[in-house]
């Protein structure tokens, strides 16, 4: 185990190192230390690296970052773990229903959208298992939102809904298979039988779309 004076005094190799720290639960008590001492990219790379633990005492902090701008995406995007999930959770349902309520009755502007989605995959704590069950039950409310033009000439028939996931040709039918992509993406992360077990609910409710996820688990 690594202490803090091993650590690379600056740079990259430091940056790197505290990533590394990521890998083992019996480094939290250091990382916690870390986010409150370092700064610039090896405060990021502590934040990141500590989100990948089940350390409780870094609770108050997970629910601080997904308030902000970006909801602590950069962050917590690529995080599994209960501690982070269920921090983020209800603030995710809370803005998702805010949005789809936005949507009702104008374009959307989906950054946000996409910022809930992205930070949903892999995490399967009771409180954001919640979540997918939202969206299961608000398909056709997302099958029906419009977007705000991002560029001139933006035909507004792209939905980009994380990094490297994208639905083109955006007609109701394609829109309405989004929350199935997302917890499919969530099963190819972080294959936890939780997930798995709300694959086969929501398919065995819903069927449709939501047998991509069962397939995935196959």
């Amino acid at each position: 185990m690594m202490t803090l004076e091993q650590l690379p005094p600056k740079g990259v190799k430091r940056e790197q190192a505290i990533l590394e720290l990521g890998k083992d639960e019996a480094n939290g008590e250091m990382l916690f230390q870390l986010v409150n001492t370092e700064k610039g990219k090896c405060k990021t790379a502590a934040q990141k690296a500590l989100a990948q633990l089940e350390y409780a005492p870094a609770a108050p902090l997970w629910a601080k970052l997904v308030k902000g701008k970006w909801m602590g995406s950069n962050i917590m995007s690529d995080a599994c773990s209960d501690c982070v999930s269920e921090q983020i959770a209800p603030v995710i349902l809370k803005t998702l229903s805010q949005l789809l309520d936005e949507g009702d009755t104008k374009p959307l502007d989906i950054e946000q959208l996409n910022f809930c989605f992205h930070l949903m995959l892999g995490k399967a704590s009771p409180k954001m298992l919640e979540v997918y069950r939202f969206l299961a039950e608000n398909t056709q409310r997302i099958a029906q939102l419009k977007r705000t033009p991002v560029y001139s000439r933006d035909d507004c028939t792209s939905w980009w809904i994380t990094d490297g996931l994208r639905i083109w040709d955006a007609t109701p039918k394609e829109k309405e298979k989004i929350p199935a992509v997302v917890l499919t993406a969530s099963l190819i992360r972080n294959p936890d039988e939780r997930l798995q077990a709300l694959a086969d609910e929501l398919n065995e409710r819903y069927g449709g779309s939501w047998l991509m996820p069962v397939f995935t688990i196959l």
